[in-house]
C-alpha cells in the first residue's frame, strides 16, 4: 500500500519516476501467488498494466 501511496502522490505532482515504478512493481511482484479472492487478483493484475503503461510512458518520454 505504501508503494500505491506513493505512485498515487506521484501522478498528482510530476508525474511517477522508475524509482516510483520499480517500488510498486517489487511490491506487486512480492504479492504474485493467487490470494484466493478473485476481486484482489483482479485488482493486483490491474495494478500490474498499469504499472507497464507508466513504465513504457517513462521510456518513451526518454527517447524523445
Amino acid at each position: 500500500l505504501d508503494a500505491l501511496d506513493r505512485l498515487q502522490l506521484a501522478l498528482l505532482g510530476n508525474g511517477p519516476t522508475q524509482g516510483h515504478l520499480n517500488l510498486l512493481k517489487g511490491a506487486l511482484s512480492e504479492q504474485r501467488d493467487a490470494s484466493g479472492d478473485p476481486g484482489l487478483d483482479e485488482t493486483l493484475q490491474w495494478a500490474e498494466v498499469r504499472v507497464a503503461v507508466e513504465a513504457a510512458k517513462l521510456e518513451r518520454q526518454a527517447a524523445a
